[in-house]
């Protein structure tokens, strides 16, 4: 495991420039390489192989857009051309600080993914009530369609020329008012 300004110098890169591409590029990166805030990052060997791809592909003008479609379709430099830069300030981390940070990292992607799961509960939970609540409305204007339609069919059979337009809106006469004072249709208008 390597950290920021080892990987840094064997990119050529600002150890500024690292943290952003680590920022950007965080799909494609360990959870190490982006423990959160005030904890140490560490790169595995699979980070520096995306690390030197963006590196490269960057070098050549390559937008970032176009480098996470080479990500997402699995480019990735070998590693064997990757030669880190002597660090002669710079410790390893001990096998201890190593576990820890590791173990930061998992706890917080864990919270992070159990408050997502909370949050897709509560919208599915709220979906739910209001199509439950859709369905009713349905259920509800099929059968006021229903009794419209069967006023029509009786109108016809009689004889009448109203339209169940008219009907509804009471324009056939004060037997036809199905809408406002006394009209049995009322309550659902």
């Amino acid at each position: 495991m390597l950290k920021v300004r080892q990987v840094a110098r064997a990119l050529k890169i600002s150890d500024t420039q690292l943290r952003n591409w680590g920022n950007e590029f965080a799909g494609f990166l360990s959870p190490g390489a982006n423990p959160g805030k005030n904890k140490v990052r560490l790169y595995s060997e699979d980070d520096l192989a995306v690390l030197q791809t963006v590196a490269v592909l960057r070098s050549q003008e390559t937008s970032y857009d176009d480098i996470h479609a080479a990500l997402d379709a699995g480019e990735r430099l070998e590693l064997a051309s990757f030669q880190e830069s002597p660090a002669t300030d710079d410790k390893p981390p001990t096998q201890t600080e190593t576990a820890i940070t590791i173990y930061e990292a998992f706890a917080e992607t864990l919270q992070l993914y159990e408050s997502r799961v909370v949050t897709y509960e509560s919208r599915v939970e709220e979906l739910t009530d209001r199509l439950l609540a859709a369905e009713i409305r349905a259920s509800e204007a099929e059968t006021r369609l229903k009794v419209l339609q069967e006023m029509s069919e009786e109108n016809v059979a009689q004889g009448e020329n109203i339209t169940w337009w008219d009907r509804l809106f009471g324009r056939g006469g004060d037997s036809c008012r199905l809408i406002g004072d006394g009209g049995f249709l009322a309550s659902y208008f």
